[in-house]
């Protein structure tokens, strides 16, 4: 190889370089990005879970004694509770909302550091490159 070999070589490096640094800058930008959505849906939900939790403790309803004491108590009224909520459609819709977000999340996240590996690879691989340049070309 001759010197212009190499050196259009370790272009073709540096520009891949480049690239990848770019797909990680905007992986990271996606994944800030979808974070923010992730949390400000994480929030939703648990507001969703605690307005329905407060208006379901004002509900006669759910003072009706326990079948198996006959009783009232705590632990019937917050199982009645937990139900009531599962079926409710804002809670439905808080929770598929969370977990399409927290997908998203990941889904960028895992992308972010696919390509900071990727970028880290081609930085070796420049570092080594530019090693062997430099040993082909000095004078023995």
């Amino acid at each position: 190889m001759d010197k212009a070999d190499f050196l259009a070589q370790y272009d073709g490096l540096t520009k891949l370089l480049h690239k990848r640094l770019e797909r990680l800058e905007a992986a990271r930008r996606a994944q800030i990005k979808t974070k923010l959505a992730f949390e400000r849906d994480q929030d939703a939900l648990g507001r969703t879970i605690r307005d329905l939790k407060m208006a379901l403790a004002q509900d006669p309803a759910m003072d009706q004694p326990d079948p198996r004491t006959g009783k009232s108590n705590e632990t019937w009224r917050n199982w009645l509770i937990e139900r009531a909520i599962e079926k409710d459609p804002d809670f439905i819709k808080a929770t598929g909302d969370f977990y399409a977000t927290q997908e998203t999340f990941y889904t960028a996240e895992m992308e972010m550091h696919q390509a900071g590996e990727e970028l880290s690879a081609t930085k070796a691989e420049t570092i080594l490159f530019a090693a062997l340049m430099k040993y082909v070309s000095s004078p023995e």
